[in-house]
């Protein structure tokens, strides 16, 4: 699919928003409606069983080397890489959570 949204500039998403580990988790950011919108797959859980690697959660596709990993988010998602889809993530968590 690849990118939509360019350079996020932001680096990584937790250095963005450091505190948000504690207030958010990956189902929440990466959640149906999230992953619909932009990812050919219904939910996290399916994105991540149907990748080529045996990963169960996204901590664990982190540890998958980058390069690999930013080409299977790039032909799947509307994202470059899995920087710029938690950054997009977490930039509509935020404002969806702090806009009601």
């Amino acid at each position: 699919m690849g990118t939509v949204w360019g350079d996020s500039g932001s680096g990584d998403s937790r250095e963005a928003y450091p505190n948000l580990a504690a207030r958010s988790t990956p189902g929440e950011l990466w959640n149906p409606d999230f992953m619909r919108e932009y990812t050919d797959f219904e939910s996290c859980d399916e994105f991540l069983l149907q990748s080529p690697w045996d990963v169960l959660s996204v901590a664990e596709l982190e540890q998958v080397p980058e390069n690999p990993r930013d080409a299977y988010v790039d032909q799947h998602t509307a994202f470059a890489g899995i920087d710029e889809m938690e950054w997009v993530a977490n930039t509509e968590w935020v404002s969806d959570t702090f806009s009601h």
